[in-house]
């Protein structure tokens, strides 16, 4: 048995969304009819990862924002509001590990892989669904 699923008319927001994994969470949803609020830090490649997905005619915006910080996600979300609608969907992909060996890894490092991979999540899962109640999803 073979299930299908349809997300038309449904936004999807994916975090670290311009490479990897969550590149091919952004894809999966826009093939299944979600247009597809894609994420990452780095403008360039959230560029480079739209184009890529409207040459599949999958409907992307990119959107640059760290979500370890509280204010930029809310611009964010205030922006997929304005320029789509409330997101529907949300996968917190963002996360990071440095390539570093666990005895040399700075303390540093840590704290930006905690940031990002936990505070992360929290931040932009709260965002959203503070977002999807004012719009009554």
């Amino acid at each position: 048995m073979s299930i299908q699923l349809d997300f038309s008319g449904e936004i999807a927001l994916v975090t670290g969304a311009a490479t990897g994994l969550g590149f091919a969470i952004a894809r999966a949803f826009g093939l299944r009819g979600a247009a597809v609020a894609l994420n990452d830090l780095v403008e360039d490649r959230v560029e480079a990862a739209c184009d890529r997905l409207g040459q599949e005619a999958i409907a992307c915006r990119g959107y640059t924002a760290d979500v370890r910080d509280a204010g930029a996600v809310s611009t964010l979300i205030t922006t997929i509001e304005d320029e789509l609608d409330a997101p529907s969907v949300v996968v917190a992909n963002a996360g990071l590990y440095p390539n570093t060996p666990f005895l040399e890894m700075s303390e540093a490092e840590w704290d930006r892989v905690i940031d990002t991979n936990l505070k992360g999540v929290f931040v932009i899962c709260q965002a959203a669904a503070r977002s999807m109640i004012r719009a009554g999803k």
